[in-house]
């Protein structure tokens, strides 16, 4: 690998040594927005999981799983989803865990977050919204914020509770 290349997805352990993988997920994803992180753990608590998720995980997998589990956390990544397989490969029905506002969504921001779980791209979802591409940009760090969302990690608008 050269040395400005970068991996699509990185396989990362929850925890090493003193270190915490979902504390180090932030900043990692601050240097390389565009890397996919799957988290892979010995730990099958749902608050665990959930942080992992809201840290920028776009996956998790528990270490009893097999290497059929681990490609599928894998290969939805690349493709922008997110699965969950716990103790003995049980895929986690719910995905990602629903995130609130810190603080109540006006109803502009609402519209927003709407529009942007059709899965449409940024062009298209200005063009629903009557708005610039830059004033929805501007839209979106405003809703990673009150979200508390890293600024550069993958966003699931599916997880984003907004009524």
């Amino acid at each position: 690998m050269q040395a400005g290349d970068r991996p699509d997805v990185v396989l990362m352990d929850v925890s090493f040594g003193e270190r915490s993988g979902i504390w180090e997920l932030p900043s990692l994803l601050a240097i390389a927005p565009e890397v996919r992180f799957v988290m892979l753990s010995a730990y099958c608590d749902e608050a665990i999981v959930d942080a992992a998720l809201r840290a920028g995980a776009s996956g998790y997998v528990h270490k009893s799983c097999g290497f059929s589990e681990i490609r599928k956390a894998i290969d939805a990544a690349v493709a922008g989803r997110c699965v969950v397989f716990l103790e003995g490969g049980h895929e986690r029905a719910s995905r990602t865990p629903g995130i609130r506002p810190r603080h109540p969504l006006s109803p502009g921001q609402r519209r927003v977050v709407r529009v942007l779980k059709t899965k449409c791209g940024r062009v298209e979802a200005s063009r629903r919204l009557k708005i610039s591409v830059q004033a929805l940009d501007a839209a979106i760090a405003r809703l990673r914020d009150n979200y508390g969302l890293p600024a550069k990690a993958h966003i699931d608008w599916e997880a984003l509770e907004c009524d």
